[in-house]
């Protein structure tokens, strides 16, 4: 594969940031989808707060009425209606910034005691944790690495992005002959003779 010119390389770097800049709102909405994803689990699923805290229950008589309804008492259980579940949602994207949130006043009010209120959790729920942070900026990592290297593999004359070469074609395996089948030989049938009375 030929080498590039000065001129031909920078104008590969060119296509790959305007290919990045075209694709950021995707790679944000998709990290944001992924990040909420893990918030909703670690709130609904397991009842735990942005710190890492599990929420519980500090009724005593709500978590009677909760036992005899059969409900679980392990954490406190935000999904109960799905009320807040199913208000959440990506609100708004633009080209550098997506905003996720709650989409009716009713629920985000909800969102909002619970966090805030003494005779609830009283801490951040809905706020993304570190570890889901991460989570999404390792996605976009991979999204964004995806974008430039098809923008740069595009371009004419370009070497692989990783440096990797080409790996050798394996020899085609020989045809070995068919095992026959180990069969187990019948043992000749052993005549008696009885004697006569």
């Amino acid at each position: 594969m030929a080498n590039l010119t000065p001129e031909q390389f920078e104008k590969a770097l060119n296509n790959a940031k305007q290919a990045l800049q075209a694709n950021m709102g995707k790679i944000l909405v998709n990290a944001s989808s992924i990040g909420s994803a893990e918030m909703q689990r670690r709130v609904f699923n397991r009842g735990i707060t942005t710190a890492g805290k599990q929420m519980n229950y500090r009724s005593k008589s709500y978590m009677k009425k909760r036992v005899d309804a059969t409900l679980q008492v392990n954490w406190k259980d935000l999904a109960f209606t799905n009320n807040l579940f199913y208000s959440m949602t990506i609100l708004t994207t633009a080209e550098k910034e997506v905003t996720y949130g709650f989409n009716n006043g009713e629920t985000a009010q909800i969102a909002e005691w619970q966090q805030t209120s003494p005779k609830q959790v009283n801490e951040p729920i809905f706020e993304l944790s570190d570890k889901e942070i991460a989570k999404m900026e390792r996605q976009m990592s991979l999204d964004a690495l995806a974008i430039i290297q098809g923008a740069i593999d595009s371009f004419p004359n370009v070497p692989n992005i990783k440096g990797e070469t080409p790996r050798k074609p394996r020899p085609p395996k020989q045809a070995t002959k068919p095992k026959r089948k180990a069969t187990a030989k019948k043992k000749p049938a052993i005549k008696t003779k009885r004697k006569k009375k």
